[in-house]
């Protein structure tokens, strides 16, 4: 739980300094001294012109084109499509997933997480973790509009006690 909340935190961080990280996966994510800290800005991206948390609905085309890691990557940066803030979010529910299991291998990994992006949780994991599954639908929606902020996740991790 905690982790989590630390990595959320340092991602509301991120975006109010105006910056898509675009690579968020668990080997960017380093725990030092028990506080999480966010790395390897080398995909990030500076987004000029806003103020403070303003949403944007578009962005520029520069930010088109894969970025990051396929596995953790939001479906609009698969496709080459415009992308945003949200596409971060996508990466943070799939790193809850990754959390939440335990896999032998990698390829273990891969195959759930492929499975999960395509919308099919593991029956055992559905039923040890109910909340934390909707909170994860939510996380990784196909849609980014339909994606939650950094600001309302932090909220809804206190208000409907996910964890």
């Amino acid at each position: 739980r905690d982790i989590f909340h630390q990595i959320v935190l340092g991602l509301d961080e991120i975006h109010s300094k105006n910056i898509i990280h675009r690579d968020l996966k668990p080997s960017n994510i380093l725990i030092l001294d028990n506080k999480v800290k966010i790395g390897d800005f080398g995909l990030s991206k500076y987004i000029e012109g806003l103020h403070g948390r303003k949403e944007i609905k578009g962005i520029n085309s520069d930010l088109t084109g894969m970025m990051g890691s396929a596995l953790y990557s939001s479906p609009e940066q698969l496709n080459g499509e415009m992308y945003n803030f949200k596409t971060d979010i996508y990466s943070l529910g799939i790193i809850l997933f990754d959390m939440l299991n335990n896999f032998d291998t990698e390829m273990e990994r891969s195959i759930n997480i492929e499975n999960l992006k395509n919308g099919n949780f593991d029956r055992k994991f559905l039923d040890k973790y109910k909340k934390e599954s909707l909170f994860i639908k939510i996380l990784i929606d196909k849609d980014y509009n339909k994606r939650p902020n950094t600001d309302l996740i932090l909220n809804m991790l206190i208000k409907f006690e996910y964890f």
